[in-house]
């Protein structure tokens, strides 16, 4: 069985686009609380919300990532399968 490393690099860049997904969905929290002209606390009471979002947006982050990496793959596999 091969055992799989995963690089703190890799850790890293995923925690950083998790915290922007974060941000994100609390700045739209934040833009729904201001339009609509409610209490400030729903920025502590909405937080599941403002994590299902931040899930959300991930979510349809990772699916181009991954479509753009399985390309990736695909053309270096092509490239050296050409050249021999």
């Amino acid at each position: 069985m091969k055992d799989y490393i995963i690089k703190g690099t890799w850790i890293k860049q995923e925690v950083y686009i998790l915290m922007g997904c974060v941000i994100f969905a609390s700045l739209v929290n934040a833009y729904a609380i201001l339009k609509f002209g409610t209490s400030w606390v729903e920025i502590i009471t909405s937080l599941h919300y403002v994590a299902a979002m931040a899930g959300a947006v991930y979510l349809l982050i990772w699916v181009p990532r991954l479509l753009i990496k399985l390309l990736v793959i695909l053309v270096n596999r092509l490239k050296s399968g050409t050249s021999s």
